[in-house]
């Protein structure tokens, strides 16, 4: 549900809405719900499928941290392939770019912390 959230967030309100242009708190906002999500997701993605192994909840929480702060990479990297090949403007400078990755670390902590209570 969550990813699902972050999605319309990011195609309808962001893109449709144009609210990334207006505010940068919601383009600093929709990196950590979208790592949060995603990070959450994957591991569940993980968990049912492949990781059937019994681990401590530290190790857990650990790996979904990882898995949240590398998917918030690859965005920021598909960000930049986007506005290098396409001519898109979804980068606007450095600034925006640490921004958005302390914005997804931030999400993929709480991700983690959460990870605690649910695996």
């Amino acid at each position: 549900m969550l990813v699902l959230i972050s999605i319309i967030g990011n195609n309808f309100i962001g893109d449709y809405m144009d609210l990334y242009n207006t505010t940068k708190r919601y383009d600093r906002f929709l990196h950590a719900l979208g790592s949060f999500s995603f990070a959450l997701f994957f591991y569940s993605i993980l968990d049912k499928l492949v990781l059937h192994i019994t681990s401590p909840k530290y190790y857990v929480s650990i790996f979904v941290a990882t898995i949240g702060i590398s998917l918030g990479c690859i965005y920021e990297i598909y960000e930049f392939i986007l506005d290098s090949t396409l001519n898109f403007n979804n980068q606007h400078g450095l600034k925006d770019t640490n921004f958005d990755l302390l914005s997804d670390v931030i999400g993929s902590i709480i991700a983690a912390i959460i990870a605690l209570w649910i695996f």
